[in-house]
């Protein structure tokens, strides 16, 4: 994609060998490695920007290359090597709508949850099998504000996580308002939200 700059190129020219045949995989904010005999990407929430789980996981293989020439070569594709990318991780995000009517609103001053699978292994060509240790660290996804009408209200942050079915402990801090007036301020609700999340998958809750 031009918008990723030019495509990769090598310091110095590498030979495609006779009648042997190119696999590619790509991944990005990941790492890939060989445990157990398989190719596996060992993924932790927040472990590659900051403190937060904002980046994501990508992977990708690309159309098998055989060099059919009878000497080696270092121009037998003409062009770049063409991926198309698959999301590994599950995408999050919360969106508030005020069904009361009349003058009552909310101001959504947080949302949050924990308990969320903290570490996993994905496994190329398998798929994911997630650790039981839960995180304990808060992922907040901002300061959504007032809620006034059924017009939805969008959370500022989403996250992205492990996929699996999890039992996500979800906390939401919010002052309710009748007719302008705060008349019950920081008010906070914690229920467990449980769904079987899959990978390439964004969730609105």
């Amino acid at each position: 994609d031009a918008a990723y700059g030019a495509p990769w190129t090598c310091t110095q020219t590498e030979y495609w060998i006779p009648n042997c045949t190119y696999a590619f995989q790509a991944v990005v904010d990941g790492e890939i490695t060989t445990k157990d005999g398989k190719q596996v990407i060992e993924y932790t929430v927040g472990q590659n920007k900051g403190t937060d789980s904002i980046s994501d996981l990508l992977y990708a293989t690309a159309e098998a290359i055989t060099n059919g020439e009878a000497t080696p070569t270092g121009n037998i594709q003409n062009g770049c090597v063409a991926f198309t990318f698959e999301h590994l991780l599950s995408k999050v995000g919360f969106t508030f709508t005020n069904t009361t009517g009349g003058k009552y609103s909310y101001n959504v001053t947080g949302v949050s949850f924990t308990d969320h699978d903290s570490t996993g292994t994905y496994t190329i060509g398998t798929g994911w099998d997630t650790t039981v240790s839960k995180s304990a660290k808060a992922l907040s996804f901002g300061v959504p504000g007032e809620v006034a009408s059924t017009t939805p209200v969008s959370a500022p942050t989403t996250h992205q996580i492990i996929p699996g079915t999890q039992t996500l402990k979800v906390t939401i801090n919010y002052d309710i308002y009748y007719d302008g007036k705060n008349v019950s301020p920081n008010l906070s609700v914690t229920e467990d939200l449980e769904y079987p999340f899959a990978k390439n998958t964004a969730y609105n809750i």
